[in-house]
């Protein structure tokens, strides 16, 4: 019987096969002992076992006590010579044994090696993703060792957790890895389902809750992410006692917003002559790495002669976005440029819903009253500060733009920024958007595309 062939299976609920038949093993004493040999899958000594087995043995010779158990274990297997006795040291004959253990450590160690050249944010080599779904696969569910209690074996039962939670750190490792690599290639719909049993798995990952939610939004599924919202509040409830972290509650909030607002109001539209809605024919290139720069964030220049159509592809953008994410459009013009901030004043006038005035704290509407003085309107007697009085230079200006823009942001979704015939904007506003890049807000909340005319002088 030396070639048999014995098949432990712990990832899950446990299952042990000899030869491809099910295998009883009546004592839970011999059990333990075959399950550590397993996850250990290395020669461990006599001592261990006992101080796992019997750590607070009253007996005088727990070593009697394991030869009895090993003989019992032996008997128990078809083929006795599965267990390995040499000196100290026990073990399994991992030549003729499949443990499931094992094969996601060697997967995981493996993968490890393969996957450091790649940062994340960077797709991997379907090669690499397939090994990684073939170790994922290994689990048939969320704890080792389910369906046999251990609990009588103090010892054994804090070992389990120990080794429950050495794995599935592991395991969250190739999850989060595989999760990134579908949503940087654009396969939000299996990223999604990788995060929501990440989820499963570790219910203190706000990280991974978050990018859920954001696909979910990203993918228009308002009312599924509204559901999300849901069981994430009764999981902090129940089980931390703790209401849901900010992060997770903006996007929350930001979906409930969707849900009760209808989107046509919701939105900026475009606001373009009617000769231009005519239907784009071409440029499905440019069109389409517009449409990546989008989903990555950061920001975008189109250069290109008067009339080549830089706007009309903007546009385009825009309008095949779904959802259509919130417009700021800055328009220069040639005649403005010696007024300070003029694309920004029509912007935030034309682009900002009338409701964040009223919900945004005071102190930043001070300093944008700077720009838009009718915004004092919205400010309370005891909160208004004449213009002398606000602080000089432009850091708190920027600040307050910045705040707008991420307020905005968190509450309505992802922003498109089109700066048109930037070639005229002044340099204050030029300031002010490289301000806002600067501090990282196009890396997570949108994208800046800035078109100008490759004839004129750019800035």
């Amino acid at each position: 019987m030396k070639h048999a062939h014995l098949e432990i299976r712990l990832l899950g609920p446990v299952e042990v096969k000899f030869d491809e038949k099910l295998l009883k093993i009546s004592r839970r004493m011999e059990r333990a002992i075959l399950y550590i040999l397993a996850v250990e899958h290395r020669p461990i000594s006599r001592t261990k076992l006992i101080d796992l087995l019997w750590p607070d043995a009253d007996q005088s010779d727990p070593r009697a006590s394991l030869r009895t158990a090993l003989s019992r274990l032996r008997n128990e297997l078809p083929d006795p010579d599965m267990i390995w006795t040499e000196l100290d040291q026990v073990c399994l004959d991992f030549e003729h044994c499949f443990i499931d253990v094992k094969a996601f450590d060697d997967h995981y160690q493996h993968l490890k090696q393969l996957l450091s050249p790649y940062q994340n944010n960077r797709t991997l080599p379907t090669s690499i993703v397939n090994q990684i779904q073939k170790a994922l696969d290994l689990w048939r569910g969320n704890t080792i060792l389910t369906g046999d209690n251990l609990e009588k074996y103090h010892s054994v039962e804090i070992w389990r957790q120990s080794t429950n939670n050495k794995l599935n750190h592991r395991r969250k490792f190739l999850m989060k890895r595989l999760a990134d690599h579908y949503r940087v290639s654009g396969q939000d719909e299996r990223a999604l389902s990788v995060l929501m049993e990440l989820a499963k798995l570790d219910f203190t990952d706000v990280e991974s809750q978050c990018t859920a939610l954001d696909i979910l939004l990203d993918l228009g599924r308002h009312q599924d992410a509204m559901n999300y919202c849901d069981t994430l509040e009764n999981v902090y409830e129940h089980e931390f006692n703790a209401p849901l972290p900010d992060e997770i509650l903006s996007r929350c909030q930001r979906s409930q917003y969707r849900i009760v607002n209808d989107q046509s109001e919701m939105q900026n539209q475009w606001p373009i002559p009617l000769a231009m809605n005519l239907q784009m024919v071409g440029r499905q290139t440019e069109l389409f790495q517009l449409h990546q720069g989008f989903l990555k964030g950061g920001w975008i220049s189109i250069q290109g002669e008067m009339g080549v159509g830089k706007t009309r592809l903007v546009q385009e953008l825009f309008q095949t976005l779904s959802p259509r994410p919130i417009l700021a459009l800055f328009y220069c013009r040639e005649m403005e440029v010696s007024l300070p901030f003029s694309p920004i004043i029509n912007c935030l006038r034309d682009s900002v819903p009338s409701e964040i005035w009223t919900e945004i704290d005071p102190v930043w509407i001070n300093q944008l009253s700077l720009l838009l003085p009718e915004l004092s309107v919205y400010l309370k007697s005891d909160e208004q500060q004449p213009l002398s009085k606000l602080p000089a230079g432009k850091q708190h200006l920027f600040d307050s733009l910045l705040y707008v823009c991420h307020y905005i942001s968190n509450k309505y979704g992802k922003m498109l920024f089109f700066i048109d015939n930037a070639h005229w904007a002044d340099s204050q506003t030029l300031q002010a958007i490289s301000y806002l890049v600067s501090r990282g807000f196009f890396d997570h909340h949108g994208l800046l595309v800035i078109a100008s005319r490759s004839e004129e002088k750019n800035p």
